[in-house]
């Protein structure tokens, strides 16, 4: 029987996947880690077979006991926490079998290129990553790239034999709050896009691989796969937003009303980390994942996404009544 170790379940990408995972492999025997009965309760409710154990990512040593048991380990829970990645490093070098580590990272590791050169926020960049051909200058990214002290972390622990690890590289709500468009700088820098449940995908083909002892994935330090379905250009996706909300008189203003930031504070006021995550470039080519896993993106892109995106945002703030509701006319 498989054994899953799981972190983040409750979580957008984790939540997603691990949907994925429990609808094609109702067999696999998965343990989730909680942070409380309420999220446990929200996870038994749809998951009555699975088993959970209660802590966070700061529970060392239940990380660490977990981890030695399981065949295959998902960390969706945080890029950047270092501890609770050697926890579960340690973990697995304590099990008599192999086991297969799949962390998730994040874009923002692809952001230090824009960093490096002082590209100003909003410009384009020419540059692309690659997680084939371009496999060893990923590696030697600099340890300030966002994530890639923990991205060693986890690719390090592969210098044991028994253990495989694997890496996998969110503006409507502040529009709608300040009832205008924001514009980072020139908003023609681009950005790599994947649908969730593409994403997802790649999660469900690389754990169908582990339980295979491997398959045709790569692990260890080539184990790196990025995820996407082409690029967007952050500023048309900022006026397709706005186009959006004022269809829906959520917001007062058009295009002609849009706020341009151009500092760091700026952006940091719209979302945390907002001047880099709208104004900077991350791109990148998944190409492992199509050689290897046989993959390919089938999901809406974000150009069909945004009018649900605006509307699920409109509806948390209150701007919207939700769709349940129009649809059995209480609107």
């Amino acid at each position: 029987m498989t054994e899953l170790f799981i972190i983040g379940a409750t979580g957008y990408i984790g939540g997603d996947t691990f949907y994925a995972i429990s609808q094609a492999h109702p067999e696999y025997d998965i343990t989730a880690m909680v942070r409380s009965t309420a999220k446990g309760a929200l996870v038994t409710a749809q998951y009555p077979k699975v088993r959970l154990v209660y802590g966070d990512l700061d529970s060392i040593d239940l990380i660490e006991e977990e981890a030695s048991k399981a065949d295959i380990v998902f960390q969706w829970a945080n890029a950047d926490h270092l501890e609770g990645i050697n926890a579960i490093v340690r973990g697995i070098k304590k099990s008599s079998t192999p086991t297969f580590f799949i962390h998730t990272s994040g874009a923002a590791v692809l952001l230090i290129d824009h960093w490096q050169k002082q590209i100003a926020f909003g410009s384009p960049s020419d540059k692309i990553f690659n997680d084939w051909d371009g496999i060893q200058e990923l590696h030697d990214l600099p340890d300030a790239a966002p994530h890639k002290i923990t991205e060693k972390a986890v690719q390090g622990s592969s210098d044991e034999s028994s253990v495989f690890t694997a890496i996998l590289p969110e503006l409507a709500r502040a529009t709608l709050e300040r009832g205008h468009g924001i514009l980072v700088g020139e908003g023609k820098n681009i950005w790599s896009a994947v649908h969730v449940a593409d994403l997802s995908d790649v999660f469900l083909k690389l754990a169908e691989a582990a339980v295979q002892g491997g398959g045709r994935a790569t692990w260890g330090t080539d184990g790196y796969y990025f995820a996407e379905n082409g690029e967007v250009e952050w500023g048309l996706v900022s006026r397709a937003v706005v186009k959006e909300a004022l269809k829906n008189g959520w917001i007062a203003k058009g295009e002609d009303g849009m706020e341009t930031i151009t500092t760091e504070e700026e952006g940091n006021k719209v979302a945390p980390f907002g001047a880099h995550l709208l104004g900077d470039n991350s791109r990148a080519k998944a190409v492992r994942a199509r050689k290897l896993l046989e993959w390919e993106p089938k999901n809406a892109s974000i150009w069909e996404d945004i009018e649900g995106a605006v509307e699920y945002e409109a509806e948390r703030l209150g701007l919207a009544k939700k769709h349940a509701d129009r649809v059995a006319g209480k609107a």
